[in-house]
């Protein structure tokens, strides 16, 4: 089995205001790894992936959040998850109201 890999981002504790990209260290012996959010502790998504990043194609809820990792050895086993899960909030990104010209238009900031 190969041990759990280093989480790099989002960082502990981080807030985002969009979808994150999930990156962690690859580990020696990898060939595949599965990745997990998690809300309360339920997994809410998850993917396996041999990249070292991935970013959830479908918008994640507006809402605190934990992720982890594991990896899958040559023969397929599936490896510990990290320990320590990140924890990370996806808020609501800021909104900017432009006006002028008779013209108002707000936008994601």
């Amino acid at each position: 089995l190969v041990g759990p890999p280093a989480l790099v981002s989002p960082g502990d504790g981080t807030t985002v205001q969009s979808n994150p990209t999930f990156e962690w260290a690859p580990v020696a012996g990898a060939s595949l790894y599965q990745l997990q959010w998690l809300q309360n502790g339920n997994v809410e998504g998850s993917v396996n992936t041999t990249n070292t990043r991935y970013t959830p194609a479908s918008e994640l809820q507006q809402k605190p959040y934990t992720w982890k990792v594991a990896a899958f050895d040559s023969q397929g086993q599936l490896g510990l998850f990290t320990q320590s899960p990140f924890p990370f909030t996806k808020v609501l990104g800021k909104r900017l109201l432009i006006s002028g010209r008779g013209l108002t238009k707000c936008v994601a900031k």
